[in-house]
């Protein structure tokens, strides 16, 4: 996923049962969804789950892998994906400001030093790599079973842009497919999930104008299977900045509601599009806390179905001096975990498949770092990545024994950082 930066004031598989011409704010939050119960908040950790069982936090720093040969001087590392064992595929722009230099994915692994057994050093290393076509705006990267899919805005052959999929197979054969839907008119795609199986890639879609839609489109030909309308009761407007899906098969939607409307607190949101019935289950969870105003970064769902959002708490008075959260919600249970007061999260998260632990790469005093959230005890760690550079973004691999950070080390590299 693209880290994005929370924006600050003044600066389906439940859809797929819909049929395509589904009318906009029949979704989230509208029509017959049932009120939620009380909002309890939880100390931090997660409820009923003994600590023993759960796999430990990763910390330690293994190395990093300098991807400046494959980028090139002026490229940058940008976004990751798990590739399905230990490793990751890491996307790599060649020059951001020159479409014809194209692009490159990388895939990265953990390599044992010396081909040593148990105990050796282990570090980062490209495992293969193949060019790929430039995409102007990269909006997420998705791994498959055969590959990967780059969701953007492409370059067609005619010499004309577009928003779409760019499909890469295991071989490095690279082909593009056009998603034309009228939900694309005026928005702007602001974050994509792959349902279950792969087929179906969700569109998270928000502007201020047409209201903010989930558009489902099919993985392989780019044709729109399904839309539904985001709404959130009592916000003049709603802003998705996140989605995910649930093991259950619901996607959870982070959104920011009454950003930059006059007279209004912006508030963090979270809701959630049933599987069963198309509808939100219940009103949206509001994530703020007390009487500031609060705005969503990103959401992830762990295996045991808590959905954790990244949430940024300011007074609007004062509105430079930020504080971060990590909130949990299952079912109507709201659990809340203090980030340490000099953290500031780079804008992307990740959950281990166990749902044990919490990564967000950011930074302190301008110093990368990757922050470690035990969320059954309820602590961070920061690690600190490298004396210099800056992160991007983060993904635990497939068998959740190791954590990529991607980003650019000391020396200007672009790279990225293992850590098990």
């Amino acid at each position: 996923m693209i880290p994005r930066r929370l924006v600050l004031p003044g600066s389906l598989a439940a859809a797929l049962l819909l049929p395509a011409c589904a009318t906009a704010g029949t979704g989230a939050g509208t029509g017959t969804a049932t009120p939620a119960g009380p909002v309890t908040v939880a100390a931090a950790g997660v409820p009923d789950r003994p600590a023993g069982a759960l796999p430990a936090p990763l910390t330690e720093v293994l190395g990093f892998a300098d991807l400046g040969p494959d980028a090139g001087p002026a490229g940058a590392a940008v976004a990751l994906a798990a590739d399905g064992g230990n490793g990751v595929l890491v996307w790599l722009d060649r020059d951001p400001s020159d479409a014809a230099a194209g692009s490159v994915l990388v895939d990265v692994g953990p390599v044992t030093a010396d081909g040593g057994g148990e105990g050796s050093p282990v570090t980062p290393e490209p495992v293969s790599s193949v060019a790929v076509p430039a995409v102007s705006e990269l909006v997420d990267l998705q791994a498959t079973a055969d590959g990967v899919l780059v969701v953007g805005e492409l370059t067609w052959p005619d010499g004309t842009a577009g928003w779409g999929l760019l499909r890469v197979d295991g071989s490095g054969r690279a082909d593009t497919v056009a998603v034309d839907s009228p939900e694309l008119v005026g928005s702007r795609t602001r974050a994509t999930v792959l349902t279950e199986g792969g087929d179906t890639l969700v569109l998270a879609l928000g502007a201020a104008a047409p209201a903010p839609h989930l558009v489902a489109v099919d993985a392989a030909d780019g044709g729109v299977r399904a839309t539904t309308g985001l709404a959130v009761p009592g916000a003049t407007t709603a802003l998705p900045q996140d989605v995910a899906v649930a093991p259950d098969g619901d996607l959870v939607v982070a959104l920011d509601a009454d950003v930059d409307v006059r007279g209004a607190r912006p508030r963090a949101v979270l809701t959630t599009v049933d599987a069963a019935s198309a509808e939100a289950p219940g009103e949206p969870f509001d994530l703020g806390s007390g009487e500031g105003a609060s705005g969503v970064g990103e959401v992830a769902v762990g295996g045991d179905g808590t959905a954790w959002v990244t949430v940024a708490g300011w007074d609007p008075a004062d509105p430079a001096d930020v504080t971060w959260r990590l909130v949990g919600v299952a079912g109507d249970v709201l659990q809340e975990i203090d980030l340490p007061a000099d953290a500031v999260p780079g804008g992307d998260l990740a959950v281990d498949p166990a749902g044990a632990t919490a990564y967000l790469p950011g930074s302190v005093a301008g110093v990368p770092h990757l922050f470690v959230v035990d969320l059954a005890a309820g602590t961070t760690e920061p690690v600190r990545l490298a004396a210099a550079g800056h992160t991007a973004d983060v993904a635990v691999a497939s068998d959740g024994a190791t954590v990529w950070v991607s980003g650019t080390d000391g020396a200007g590299r672009p790279g990225v950082w293992l850590v098990g």
